[in-house]
């Protein structure tokens, strides 16, 4: 999940390049949507923790 954020920043890009290239709609109105995706990028790789990382001891689960 390392480069999910240069991802989602240059696929929303191209796309609202795109809406602005070949509707009427310009790219001054779609812009917000560029915010949103990074937003939820960041969200997504914030809470995605990898698989081979360690709790700090504070919250190792303790048994027996």
């Amino acid at each position: 999940m390392r480069g999910i954020v240069p991802a989602t920043v240059l696929i929303t890009l191209g796309v609202l390049f795109l809406v602005d290239e070949f509707t009427y709609i310009g790219f001054g109105r779609t812009w917000p949507i560029f915010l949103i995706a990074l937003g939820v990028a960041i969200a997504v790789q914030r809470s995605v923790r990898p698989k081979d990382a360690t709790l700090p001891p504070s919250q190792e689960v303790k048994r027996g």
